[in-house]
């Protein structure tokens, strides 16, 4: 039988990642552990397809800059859509 793999989507899964997983950022925001993990999913009703929700995006630059990281919008907004604002 094929082990089958989780299919992440960014760029939640690097900024999560970067933070220390998804139980650190959970912590830090009061959120569960399951809202940070759906982040990560592929869009559907309930995931938001790699996309962290901009209500967020505040504490987790300052949760970034306490642990010494550099977290920018860029990151938050993924090359793709940070290349079509610019």
């Amino acid at each position: 039988m094929a082990k089958q793999t989780k299919h992440f989507m960014q760029p939640a899964r690097s900024v999560v990642d970067m933070l220390g997983g998804g139980r650190a950022v959970a912590r830090e925001l009061g959120i569960s552990p399951s809202t940070v993990s759906r982040w990560t999913m592929p869009k559907s009703r309930q995931n938001l397809g790699g996309r962290i929700p901009q209500v967020h995006w505040l504490s987790l630059i300052a949760m970034a800059t306490k642990q010494g990281k550099e977290l920018t919008l860029d990151q938050l907004l993924g090359s793709e859509v940070a290349k079509t604002a610019t």
